[in-house]
């Protein structure tokens, strides 16, 4: 009995480590982007321990709308948070690191419009994943839950990242080094 137990933990360690070898060597058939832009250059910095306030538009729900407020202390903050990348590529995930970051919006660019790629409504989490592949060169960030100015803490996004589909010509191009 010990030598058959001590036979299947060989046999799953030697699974696991295989499984691992394989993540880990192989091309990588997605990147995050280098160089990208943004509005606000903290949330695309590296750092987790900088960010940036997050425009704020309209309602949640029926009759969203566009609002602005009379409060200057929120006048620049009425433009929305664009991320450019350094050309049109297909967009396989996003991670956003964020506080209070609870009812929000992405857009993906489309020619010279705006498509909306997701929408999040009642979000707890710092670290949001979403993943969705679209074929872009801007992402926009909007939270729409107007009531967040009025007495609640400012949603605020800390980093940006975003994964973008590689080609094999890129992997191999990066595998040797060239």
């Amino acid at each position: 009995m010990p030598q058959s137990i001590a036979m299947l933990t060989a046999l799953a360690v030697a699974a696991m480590g295989c499984a691992a070898i394989g993540k880990g060597n192989g091309p990588s058939s997605y990147s995050t982007v280098p160089k990208m832009v943004c509005t606000s250059p903290q949330m695309v910095d590296g750092d987790l321990n900088t960010g940036d306030t997050l425009y704020i538009e309209g309602t949640m729900g029926s009759g969203e709308r566009t609002v602005s407020t009379p409060d200057s202390q929120y006048a620049d903050m009425f433009a929305p948070t664009t991320v450019t990348l350094p050309a049109k590529r297909r967009v396989v995930s996003i991670v956003l690191h964020a506080r209070n970051l609870t009812n929000f919006k992405v857009l993906a660019r489309d020619g010279s419009e705006w498509k909306e790629l997701h929408r999040i409504r009642n979000n707890r989490l710092n670290r949001v994943v979403l993943t969705k592949s679209v074929e872009t060169d801007a992402l926009r960030f909007i939270a729409i839950d107007f009531g967040q100015i009025r007495g609640r803490p400012r949603p605020e996004i800390q980093e940006i990242e975003v994964s973008v589909e590689i080609q094999k010509e890129e992997a191999f191009r990066s595998l040797s080094g060239n």
